[in-house]
């Protein structure tokens, strides 16, 4: 298993040799991990906020409801997410099945969501971009307690 780098300095360390040999199983080392990052991700989130506030860019009570977790994974496949997720042009103006594409995308629905919340219509339709994003966290969950099971074993 490949860590990032901040994961990377931890196995230099020994602090995941550590938590290898401690009492914790490694669903626990990983709901730790992923509280971590969901908590950096929510602090990122708010400072973004706070200056979209100064400048008087939120329209709407419901942006509060909003967590962005995107500042932390500009890589590879998020960055071109970006280009096609309907952030800078219109999804529909698409040509061919491009638009089918990109809505199976969870960028989309973020950026569905994230767009209804901050200009103030939030709708019963929004639902159904937040069952997506559930389901795809759903089955991303499934992959980091077998992967690090397996780091740790080497």
């Amino acid at each position: 298993m490949k860590f990032s780098r901040g994961n990377a300095s931890l196995r230099t360390t020994g602090v995941y040799d550590a938590m290898a040999t401690s009492p914790l199983s490694v669903g626990e080392i990983v709901g730790g991990e992923l509280l971590w990052e969901a908590t950096r991700s929510v602090l990122y989130g708010l400072i973004f906020l706070s200056v979209l506030a100064l400048f008087g860019l939120v329209r709407s009570a419901w942006v509060l409801a909003l967590h962005e977790h995107l500042f932390f994974y500009f890589t590879l496949a998020i960055t071109p997410m970006f280009m096609f997720s309907g952030v800078f042009f219109p999804v529909e103006r698409m040509p061919g099945p491009l638009p089918r594409v990109v809505k199976a995308l969870p960028l989309y629905h973020v950026v569905e969501l994230a767009r209804s919340l901050v200009l103030g219509g939030a709708s019963a339709g929004d639902l159904i971009h937040l069952g997506w994003l559930l389901l795809l966290t759903l089955a991303a969950l499934a992959l980091p307690v077998p992967l690090l099971r397996r780091a740790l074993n080497r």
